[in-house]
């Protein structure tokens, strides 16, 4: 029962076992110990407590004011890395740290300009390509590098029609980029 919605955990198939809710199967979202021992997510056994009275893994009984967070548990999930649920973002770190991530993340999609994040989307995720080592950002870079270095260098955002003649002859592309070099020799 995680609310951690689009977390992506960096090596999932190298998280304990002892870390995963036997209630909803994900990694513990607020551990609680019940007295016999076994942990699960806060709201999974507060939720099981409405209906049962016992352990669902040993069927001991307990009483809900004996539920208490466990601490050294909540610890070890926070030191989980995970990695940013932003297109095109390469961030990772623990689990602990990702909010204060998320909250100024550059590829966050209220923060990326509109004609850079269509371009964004239109990429395959790390699960749809075959090799996960190269990175988002990587593959953005290597289809539209053109555009991605205009953006990082321009003080105001890329304009439409620079996309507009991206795919455009390479008599064409010659003209522009003629075009573009001439325009910074005049700034200087």
């Amino acid at each position: 029962m995680s609310d951690r919605g689009s977390i992506r955990f960096r090596k999932p198939n190298r998280i304990s076992k002892h870390l995963f809710c036997n209630i909803c199967n994900e990694v513990l979202e607020v551990p609680t110990r019940l007295p016999c021992g076994h942990i699960f997510c806060s709201k999974c056994i507060l939720q099981w407590a409405e209906a049962q009275k016992n352990c669902p893994v040993c069927r001991g009984l307990f009483m809900s004011k004996q539920l208490q967070k466990d601490l050294l548990a909540m610890n070890l999930v926070g030191e989980l890395e995970v990695l940013c649920s932003n297109p095109g973002c390469e961030w990772f770190g623990e689990l602990d740290s990702y909010k204060a991530h998320s909250s100024s993340c550059a590829f966050h999609p209220e923060r990326v300009e509109p004609w850079l994040k269509d371009k964004l989307h239109s990429l395959p995720s790390d699960e749809e390509v075959n090799t996960p080592t190269t990175s988002l950002f990587a593959r953005l870079n290597q289809k539209y590098g053109h555009i991605l270095k205009k953006a990082y260098t321009s003080k105001v955002p890329c304009p439409q029609s620079i996309l507009d003649h991206s795919d455009t002859s390479p008599i064409k592309r010659k003209n522009l980029k003629e075009a573009s070099s001439s325009k910074k020799i005049k700034r200087m």
